[in-house]
């Protein structure tokens, strides 16, 4: 017995049709590929603008009040009539001139024994009694007791008078201040020095106060 083979003769057709479908199915994918292609493009540029738009945040310091400098005797509404201090130096006292806010300044003794004077006026009390002493002892390396007023170690100059006088001594010197207050200002007459030169001093420097008068014109009439 003879085989014949039997061929069918739709195989090619279905061969043609199984590449139609892989075709399209590759075409397909590859849109696919494009479409994921532009939305990663997309989403990178999405990126990059979220990165540019991102909002930055900056610790801004916080606004501080300004430290308003104290006014000196220039600064009197009245210039014409503003009080001048008058006094008598003593004999061993240098004057070194007037500078910066100082009125006056001196200079008395030798060597380690040194001290100087200086002359202030400030408006109003600057800051009152307490802040005062406080910036005093820091410059004289002196320090205050603990929950204690510094105010409370001004003392009266002397009596019938409303000058007070602070006397500090730390690691950095002495400092004597006498306080006078006169229209509205305080005025400061401040020595420095070591404790030995300024204990030299002091029967001349209270001797100075007492010779302190105000005048208002220019020609030396005392108020």
């Amino acid at each position: 017995m003879r085989i014949v083979p039997i061929i069918y003769e739709h195989e090619p057709q279905r061969s043609r049709r199984t590449q139609r479908v892989s075709l399209t199915t590759a075409m397909v994918m590859q849109q696919h590929t494009r479409y994921l292609c532009a939305l990663c493009v997309l989403c990178g540029c999405l990126l990059v603008g979220c990165e540019r738009e991102e909002i930055k945040r900056y610790q801004v310091p916080r606004e501080q009040t300004p430290v308003t400098e104290p006014t000196t005797q220039d600064d009197y509404h009245d210039h014409d009539h503003a009080p001048r201090m008058t006094y008598t130096v003593p004999d061993d006292w240098q004057d070194t001139g007037a500078a910066h806010m100082r009125v006056a300044s001196f200079k008395a003794g030798d060597g380690a024994d040194a001290v100087q004077v200086s002359i202030t006026t400030f408006a109003g009390d600057v800051g009152g009694m307490a802040a005062n002493v406080t910036r005093w002892a820091r410059q004289a390396g002196a320090t205050l007791a603990p929950g204690s007023d510094p105010a409370d170690l001004a003392k009266p100059f002397e009596q019938n008078t409303d000058y007070q006088y602070v006397d500090l001594t730390g690691t950095n010197g002495r400092l004597y201040v006498i306080l006078i207050p006169h229209r509205g200002a305080t005025w400061f007459i401040k020595m420095t020095g070591s404790t030995e030169g300024v204990d030299a001093q002091l029967g001349n420097l209270r001797q100075f106060v007492r010779t302190v008068q105000f005048v208002t014109d220019h020609k030396g009439g005392a108020e």
